[in-house]
């Protein structure tokens, strides 16, 4: 399920009352003064892909929005389809995102597709897209495909690989340069699960 919530929201579902992690609050309220809300989903392994998805219906316009996901479907080889979405523009992120989930569940299968059709790194792409999530290298492989220049993660607590904060990862190495590139912000509660970060 997709649901917008505030960062107070958030924490207030995922930390018990009496949890130390409710003393760093302030700190992340601080570090993300920018941004609104979040748009957060289950974890099913693609929810670094759904939050990018999310992100850009937010910050972009839906023309824009839809050129993206012509531009995947285009990667696969595939016809473009996405005449479902269309009278649902100007819906709310959540309402939009829930009525075509079983859309979007296709399209994330065929984002898996089209990273292993564009592989270009060391190992197996497989490796990084794994039953539980597209995460690892998969990352670079994911921001060539979307056209992103700049995936800004913040990281709201120590995770067993990573410290809290903010972290960037850059690419100019895009499949396409017929496609708008764009910036991305999302959030990780300790490194193990995505969530769109955004502004309004």
């Amino acid at each position: 399920m997709t649901k917008q919530q505030s960062l107070d929201e958030y924490f207030e579902g995922e930390l018990h009352h009496d949890s130390p992690k409710n003393f760093e609050i302030p700190r992340i309220n601080d570090d993300l003064k920018d941004y609104q809300y979040l748009i957060t989903s289950r974890g099913d392994g693609n929810c670094l892909v759904r939050s990018i998805i999310a992100y850009m219906y937010c910050a972009r316009n839906f023309g824009t929005f839809l050129n993206t996901l012509a531009h995947i479907y285009e990667l696969d080889g595939r016809e473009v389809y996405y005449s479902t979405l269309i009278n649902d523009k100007g819906a709310n992120v959540v309402e939009f995102m829930t009525k075509h989930e079983q859309y979007f569940a296709n399209f994330y299968n065929m984002t898996k597709s089209v990273v292993t059709k564009h592989w270009s790194l060391k190992g197996c792409s497989e490796y990084h897209m794994d039953a539980n999530a597209m995460d690892g290298l998969c990352i670079e492989i994911i921001l060539n495909i979307f056209n992103i220049s700049k995936l800004k993660i913040y990281q709201a607590f120590d995770g067993a690989a990573r410290k809290a904060g903010w972290r960037e990862i850059k690419s100019s190495k895009y499949v396409s340069d017929s496609l708008e590139n764009i910036e991305v912000s999302i959030f990780t509660f300790n490194g193990c699960h995505y969530a769109a970060l955004v502004t309004n």
